[in-house]
């Protein structure tokens, strides 16, 4: 905002202050969570635009992150267990890549700690 005019700068300010409203929601409780952790996996597909991806489910998606935080799996492991194609994929068709699964994971590993940590 670096540039801006007050009146310039405060829908911006207000814009990012309801997005931050918006997340602290998602970390409310463990219900809230999974949503948060399902949402931002189908959001990261469409916007990739994968061919067919299926979702875990939130029960699997934070049983899975407290195990990678118990250290009982690996975040790669986790990974693996987000995307579910639900039929053979069409040639060419795009599907998440090891990195996708990866970056994806790790977010979703990070919703959990942050979440974790804050019920400390």
């Amino acid at each position: 905002m670096r540039g801006m005019t007050a009146a310039q700068a405060l829908p911006e300010a207000e814009r990012l202050r309801a997005a931050s409203d918006e997340l602290k929601k998602t970390f409310q409780n463990e219900d809230t969570l999974k949503q948060g952790m399902v949402q931002f996996a189908q959001k990261y597909a469409a916007d990739k635009k994968f061919a067919l991806p299926g979702t875990a489910d939130g029960d699997v998606l934070l049983g899975n992150a407290k195990l990678v935080y118990a250290g009982t799996i690996k975040l790669r492991a986790f990974g693996n267990t987000i995307y579910n194609e639900q039929g053979p994929l069409p040639k060419d068709a795009p599907g998440p890549t090891a990195t996708d699964r990866s970056t994806v994971g790790g977010v979703l590993y990070s919703m959990y700690v942050r979440y974790a940590e804050g019920k400390q």
